[in-house]
């Protein structure tokens, strides 16, 4: 399973903008449609998520500088949604 995600990056516009916007994303798949991330013993995720550049974790989340990307014109995501 994999979300694709599309992001505008409206600051970029403009040739003579010079702005460096950079992101970190974080998904989830709401499988029971709740509008939340349910969760196991020790809060261990019950649904699959993933992270922009498809950074994993090891005992937590992943490092910002692991899931951050730059954000320039049109920026296409595919993430790797992952049951833990």
């Amino acid at each position: 399973m994999h979300a694709l995600l599309l992001l505008s990056a409206l600051a970029m516009a403009q040739p003579a903008c010079s702005v460096t916007v950079e992101f970190a994303v974080a998904a989830h798949h709401d499988e029971n449609g709740n509008n939340k991330l349910d969760t196991r013993w020790l809060v261990i995720p019950n649904e699959p998520l993933g992270m922009s550049n498809n950074a994993k974790g090891g005992m937590g989340p992943p490092s910002y500088s692991d899931a951050a990307f730059i954000l320039s014109t049109d920026t296409t995501l595919n993430i790797n949604m992952l049951r833990i």
